[in-house]
């Protein structure tokens, strides 16, 4: 029985599909319809359409200036090693809390010239949770709304640590609602260089066996202060970072006493 449902439904589907792309052809644009957008109670964007409604909590995300740790040499991969996990976090802990968001980044380069090395953008980054009712339920909505956007906002605090979160509200909300959807140009509240926009969002995923030799470790490597100035213990070979020349690499041993592994 289960098998004869599946079929017709997979057979509503293949017709479904057919329908479809008949209609992208006879037509250019399919209208998507809503009674309206708005702003409800000055804290939630709200959209409807006959008696449904979708409440939306919407943060912006300010990012800190990042801080250079003038003791220790941390390579860059250690650094987005350190984002990836803290993003892999955030989606962790909002999985464990079922609760639906939406991450929004607008991005629009700024005016450079072209020879410029450090090339800045204008950005902004707005998230937020939703939460859809009927006309009865729309108190409720508003509940449950408030409690997922306190979770959200707290579990941000793991992905982007060094950030502050605002919550959006009046015309706060009006303005990112235009700026998304309407034909203006977005007034975008934050620069950042591409260095930064790409510790906010990282889809790579590299170990061992697929990682380009070109790329630096993802672990921390020791700089000469550290490892080569003092000329003593045991001297494996040279190290080669991402930056400077090669130094002489010194295993002191007290580090015997604790468990080592030396990769080359």
């Amino acid at each position: 029985m289960v098998a004869e449902e599946d079929s017709v439904s997979g057979l509503g589907r293949g017709a479904g599909n057919l329908f479809s792309r008949l209609r992208w052809k006879l037509t250019s644009s399919v209208p998507i319809k809503l009674d309206s957008i708005s702003v409800v109670e000055g804290r939630y964007l709200a959209t409807s359409k006959s008696n449904n409604h979708r409440l939306f909590s919407l943060m912006r995300v300010r990012l800190s200036d990042s801080v250079e740790e003038s003791k220790l040499d941390y390579s860059a991969a250690v650094r987005i090693t350190l984002q990836h996990q803290r993003m892999k976090g955030l989606l962790d802990g909002l999985h464990r809390a079922r609760i639906p968001f939406l991450y929004t980044m607008m991005v629009v380069p700024s005016n450079q010239d072209e020879e410029e090395e450090n090339q800045v953008f204008e950005f902004d980054l707005v998230v937020g949770t939703w939460v859809d009712a009927r006309g009865k339920e729309l108190q409720e909505a508003r509940l449950e709304c408030e409690q997922n956007a306190s979770t959200l906002a707290a579990t941000l605090s793991v992905g982007l640590p060094n950030s502050s979160v605002r919550r959006l509200t009046r015309n706060e909300l009006t303005g990112f609602a235009q700026s998304l959807l309407l034909p203006a140009e977005p007034r975008l509240r934050q620069v950042a260089d591409s260095t930064t926009l790409s510790t906010l969002e990282s889809f790579e995923g590299h170990g061992p066996t697929t990682a380009s030799t070109s790329l630096a470790p993802d672990f921390y490597v020791p700089n000469s202060k550290e490892s080569g100035e003092r000329g003593e213990g045991i001297a494996p070979g040279r190290v080669r970072t991402r930056s400077g020349p090669p130094h002489e690499f010194n295993l002191q041993l007290d580090d015997l006493r604790r468990n080592v592994s030396l990769l080359a």
